[in-house]
């Protein structure tokens, strides 16, 4: 259902470069500030397309989009849920331009993303896909961490680029811009994976073709409460959805070199869990806590990885002890005199 529409003509439009394609669920927090984003990088109707694609939630976001856009922007409401990989895949299929920027709604880019990638991808064929350097910000959007440097300048990426992002997630989408042709050679993203499905197309896309790199960091990454990430953080479906992509994703790997890397992979998805584990019990987030532990044992059931889980959650009930023995104490103290 289109609810809002550009110029039309009897003319066929030329082909924009840019399709800038914003999915959304739920997402009218941060969709003003990402789409000004954007439109303060606009090259105009010509030459880039600005959709938003609304997976049928309960928030619709037409209003908010002619307040800051006008007639600029679009705005897609599905007629039915589709899902995360639903929703992606029609970000792709309606997209017109030659480079497809899948933006989500709470994510942001800066000032050149635009255009200094265009710089490098413009003209080569060989190129299926581009990204940026990218900030992770969290809700209110202070800086929490910046992506790895991939090479110090703008370029393409050597052959050890499979092997890398075999071992961890190196690529954001709102970093990432792919050609719409090598969507159409590789196919569209999966609905059996849910958390791994970006990782798992990006490794589908490098089996395929070089991939273009620009060390500047121009888009951001955004983890809140309310994204599916968070959500799924509260449970396994996680660790889960990361098994299935690692058996998947052994197909795109050279088989000599596939039982290593996705080894190498496992571990950091088993770091990562530990990780998230010590943080949810820093914050007294018992639930994630106990989803991250049991998921960190399904990746590696062996006994220092189980000794390490001990030792996450002695420490936080030692310390949980001793500030109620203080709390006590001062309460007895208080108590003698009166």
């Amino acid at each position: 259902m289109d609810l809002t529409g550009g110029t039309t003509s009897g003319l066929r439009p030329q082909r924009p470069f840019w399709s800038v394609m914003i999915p959304t669920y739920n997402s009218l927090e941060y969709l003003e500030e990402t789409l000004r984003s954007v439109l303060s990088q606009d090259p105009g109707e010509g030459e880039m397309q600005i959709e938003v694609l609304e997976d049928c939630s309960p928030s619709d976001p037409a209003e908010l989009v002619r307040r800051v856009a006008g007639d600029r922007v679009r705005v897609w409401r599905q007629p039915k849920n589709l899902g995360l990989a639903g929703n992606w895949n029609s970000c792709i299929e309606r997209a017109r331009g030659e480079w497809v920027h899948i933006l989500h709604g709470d994510d942001l880019v800066h000032p050149g993303f635009y255009l200094r990638l265009r710089r490098g991808i413009e003209n080569r064929p060989e190129i299926g896909a581009a990204f940026c350097r990218h900030y992770f910000i969290d809700g209110p959007g202070k800086i929490t961490a910046l992506s790895a440097l991939e090479r110090a300048d703008a370029g393409v990426l050597g052959g050890s680029w499979l092997e890398r992002l075999a071992v961890g997630q190196r690529v954001q989408c709102p970093s990432a811009v792919v050609r719409k042709a090598t969507y159409e050679r590789v196919g569209g993203f999966r609905g059996d994976l849910h958390y791994t499905l970006d990782w798992e197309m990006w490794l589908r896309i490098a089996s395929n073709g070089p991939w273009w790199f620009e060390p500047e960091p121009l888009a951001s990454y955004r983890s809140h409460e309310h994204n599916e990430t968070a959500r799924l953080a509260h449970s396994c479906e996680m660790v889960k959805d990361c098994l299935r992509a690692l058996e998947i994703v052994k197909a795109y790997l050279p088989a000599s070199e596939a039982p290593r890397l996705l080894e190498g992979a496992r571990m950091n998805l088993l770091m990562a869990c530990l990780h998230r584990t010590a943080g949810a019990l820093d914050r007294r987030d018992f639930q994630t806590a106990l989803a991250q532990s049991r998921s960190a044992l399904m990746y590696c059931p062996k006994r220092w990885v189980v000794r390490k889980l001990l030792e996450l959650w002695g420490r936080w009930i030692w310390a949980f002890c001793f500030s109620n023995k203080r709390l006590l104490a001062g309460g007895n103290h208080s108590d003698k005199r009166v």
